[in-house]
């Protein structure tokens, strides 16, 4: 993840000074190798680990000003939040029913990245699922696609 957002301001009295803060008003300050403000008035949020992952940097709101003799204006706020790669895994979550009964089966995703992953489709062995298709036993067939789907 490399973060640029770009601040410009155009006006004729120079000289006009470009400065960054938190939704807070706390004016920020460089952070070697993860967040720096460049003298041209880009904000630059750099690639880290999951290790190094603070959420007032890379989970925050952050807004520019300019400022020159001749006044000070805001911009509009910019929310930046970082999403890490890392590896995860989803499950289905165990459930009992009797035969003939239903059976509600429900995709466990982790809160981490849940915002971002949308259930397309739902597999047995390896074979997809879908609701006109009955497995092989029979026994039961997909009623609904979805990140909950019943099954009788």
């Amino acid at each position: 993840m490399l973060i640029c957002a770009s601040a410009t301001a155009i006006g004729g009295v120079s000289p006009i000074s470009l400065r960054w803060y938190l939704a807070t008003s706390e004016e920020i300050y460089d952070v070697p190798g993860i967040r720096h403000v460049h003298p041209n008035g880009t904000l630059q949020i750099f690639h880290i680990p999951p290790s190094s992952f603070s959420k007032l940097i890379h989970d925050n709101t952050y807004y520019c000003t300019a400022e020159n003799p001749s006044g000070r204006i805001r911009s509009q706020d910019v929310h930046i939040k970082a999403v890490l790669r890392e590896p995860y895994t989803v499950r289905v979550e165990d459930q009992k029913a009797m035969r003939g009964n239903v059976a509600v089966f429900k995709c466990i995703i982790p809160t981490s990245v849940e915002a971002y992953i949308t259930v397309v489709s739902w597999e047995k062995d390896t074979m997809s699922i879908n609701a006109e298709m009955r497995s092989r036993s029979s026994a039961r067939s997909c009623t609904r696609v979805q990140a909950a789907s019943h099954v009788t």
